[in-house]
C-alpha cells in the first residue's frame, strides 16, 4: 500500500540521515589534515561482529545526536579513525552491553522483599531518584545486590531487616546500626594538584560495603565519619553541605527528602521514545 511504502522511505532517510550526523560529529573532532583514507578502519558498535547489543534501549550521547543502543547497532560498519572507532565500540560495551548471550539475570530490588520502592520519586543520590537507583543495582553485577539493599534501599525508605541485621556486619560510618543523617550531603575530596572530587555520604558508604572493600571499614570511618555524622546547631538544606563546627553526634535521624526529579525522568523516558520511533514505524 501506498502508506506502507512511504513508512519504508521515511525509514530510509532517516537511517541514512543519522549515520551522516554520526560520521559528521566523528570527522569534525578530527583535524581533517590528518586524517587519509588508509587511516579509518571498520568499526562496528559491538568489536566482536557476532555480538548484539543486550541492553537495546540504553541511551548515549555521539556529538549532538542521542542514540538508542539499538539505534546505534542498526547503523551497521562505520568508517571511523582508530581512536573514534574506540570510542564508540566503548559505548558498545559498558552502555549497550555487547555480547553473544544475554548475562545473567538480575533481578535485584532495593526493598529485600521484591516490593515496590515506597517512593520511587525520593531523591537517592543528589540528583538521582530511587526509581533509576533501582535500576543501576539491576544493571550491577548480581554480586552487589545485597549492597544495594543495605544502603541506597534503606536511604530509599525500605524496611529491609534481614540484609542488615547483625548477621552480615554492614559498615555504618556513624555507629553500629546508625543510619547516616544526611545521605546526600556532599563530601568534597581535594586531589593532587588542586583538582577535587565531590561525592555524597551515602555514596561513600556504598562503596565501604562493596566486597573489594571488605575489611576496610574503620578507614572509611575514618575518613568521612566526621563529615558525614555531625548535626550541626541549625539544620542545613537537606542535601546541602554538612558543617562539622560544633555539633553533636547523629542518632540516625532517617529524614524522606523531597525530590523534583518527576520532571527529569519524564523528558527521559521521551527522549527514549523518541528513540525507538523509527523502529516502530519500520
Amino acid at each position: 500500500t501506498n502508506k506502507s511504502t512511504m513508512k519504508q522511505k521515511a525509514a530510509v532517510i532517516y537511517y541514512f540521515l543519522l549515520r551522516f550526523v554520526v560520521l559528521s560529529a566523528f570527522s569534525s573532532a578530527q583535524p581533517t589534515n590528518n586524517v587519509t583514507t588508509e587511516e579509518l578502519v571498520d568499526c562496528p558498535l559491538c568489536a566482536d561482529p557476532s555480538h548484539t547489543p543486550q541492553d537495546p534501549f540504553s541511551v548515549f550521547v555521539s556529538g549532538e545526536s542521542t542514540l538508542s543502543c539499538q539505534t546505534a547497532y542498526d547503523l551497521g560498519i562505520l568508517r571511523l579513525p582508530q581512536d573514534n572507532c574506540t570510542f564508540w565500540q566503548n559505548r558498545g560495551t559498558n552502555i549497550c552491553q555487547c555480547a553473544a548471550e544475554p548475562p545473567p539475570r538480575n533481578d535485584c530490588t532495593l526493598c529485600e522483599d521484591g516490593g515496590l520502592l515506597p517512593d520511587p520519586f525520593l531523591e537517592g543520590r543528589p540528583g538521582i531518584a530511587c526509581a533509576q537507583l533501582q535500576i543501576e543495582a539491576k544493571r550491577d553485577n548480581l554480586e552487589n545486590c545485597i549492597v544495594w539493599q543495605q544502603t541506597q534501599g534503606v536511604y530509599c525508605g525500605c524496611e529491609n531487616p534481614n540484609v542488615t541485621s547483625d548477621e552480615y556486619s554492614v559498615c555504618r560510618f556513624c555507629a553500629d546500626d546508625v543510619d547516616l543523617f544526611d545521605p546526600l550531603a556532599i563530601i568534597v575530596q581535594t586531589r593532587n594538584l588542586g583538582k577535587s572530587d565531590s561525592f555524597s555520604c551515602g555514596e561513600a558508604e556504598f562503596e565501604a560495603n562493596l566486597p573489594e572493600n571488605s575489611g576496610r571499614c574503620l578507614d572509611y570511618m575514618e575518613l568521612y565519619g566526621k563529615h558525614c555524622c555531625r548535626v550541626p546547631s541549625t539544620l542545613p538544606p537537606i542535601g546541602g553541605n554538612i558543617s562539622t563546627e560544633n555539633g553533636g553526634t547523629s542518632n540516625a535521624v532517617r529524614t524522606r527528602r523531597t525530590s523534583l526529579l518527576c520532571s527529569s525522568i519524564v523528558i527521559n523516558a521521551a527522549i527514549t521514545f523518541w528513540m525507538i520511533l523509527p523502529a516502530m514505524l519500520c
